[in-house]
Formats: C-alpha cells, sequence, structure tokens
C-alpha cells in the first residue's frame, strides 16, 4: 500500500491580493508634512534671535552679580530658543557661594537668572563650609572664619 501524499498547493483562484493604494492621496499628505516640517524650521529660525540681555536677581551678600553675569555669558551659545539654560544654570550654580539658580526666558530677547546664596551654618576643617542642609561647599572667607562654629572633620 502506497502513502498518499499531500501537498499543499494554492488553489488557482485564492491569490492575496494586497489593497490598491492610492498615490496621489498619499502624495499629498507627504507633500503637506514636508510643508509642515518646512514652516516649523523657518519660524523656529526666525525667532532664534541672539540674546540681548541677561537679568540677574538674588540677594547679593557674597556673590558678586558681575561674576554670575560673567559665568551665564559663557556658557550662554545660541540664540533665545537655542540657548541651553540647563548648561547655564549649572555654570552659574558652579560658582562657591551659589547655592540654587533658576534661569528662565524672557520674551523678546532677555534670560532672567535668580541665584540663591549659601548660607554658611559652620565651619569644616580649615577651609570647608556646611550649609544650613549640611552639605560641605568650599568657599571659605574671613568672615565666616570669624562668625561661623567651628567642627572637625
Amino acid at each position: 500500500m502506497g502513502f498518499i501524499r499531500r501537498r499543499n498547493r494554492r488553489k488557482s483562484g485564492s491569490r492575496i491580493e494586497l489593497p490598491k493604494l492610492e498615490w496621489s492621496r498619499a502624495g499629498r499628505a507627504a507633500g503637506a508634512l514636508f510643508a509642515l516640517a518646512a514652516l516649523v524650521s523657518l519660524l523656529a529660525l526666525g525667532l532664534d534671535q541672539p540674546v540681548r540681555s541677561i537679568v540677574i536677581d538674588g540677594s547679593f551678600q557674597r556673590v558678586d552679580a558681575v561674576e554670575v553675569e560673567e559665568a551665564a555669558r559663557g556658557s550662554l551659545k545660541g540664540g533665545f530658543i537655542s540657548a541651553d539654560l540647563g548648561k547655564l544654570r549649572k555654570a552659574v550654580e558652579a560658582l562657591a557661594w551659589v547655592d540654587r539658580a533658576r534661569v528662565q526666558r524672557l520674551w523678546p530677547d532677555r534670560v532672567r537668572v535668580e541665584i540663591v546664596e549659601q548660607q554658611a551654618a559652620a565651619r569644616w576643617g580649615e577651609d570647608g563650609l556646611l550649609n544650613t542642609r549640611g552639605e560641605l561647599f568650599g568657599a571659605a572667607c574671613g568672615m565666616c572664619r570669624r562668625n561661623c562654629p567651628g567642627s572637625m572633620g
């Protein structure tokens, strides 16, 4: 007795047909998306004007406003829209007596930098200081050596 082999054969009338694509409609949609992207990029390019001034706010007891402005100008690259405000904030916060900095854009061509100074609570070793949260920062000055209580570290 012979084995009967069945083969998977396609039936002649059952072809898989892909749906018809309306090329004119797809072309219009792609053209509209391209036009929208071009419009957005031209608008961003037109709005990205140079920053004309930096406004600096905060209580300046130990930080000099000129020093903050120099740090801000040194890290400010690009225009009003393309400026990296996070990089600018980190550059200002890297100054010795700056605890926190808040940076924002002011329409149409200004950047505002608001700083909060460190509050020294105690000395730490020879030239370190502790702020009110117990964090060490190294900005010792003559006034703090006289006015801050000492601590061994």
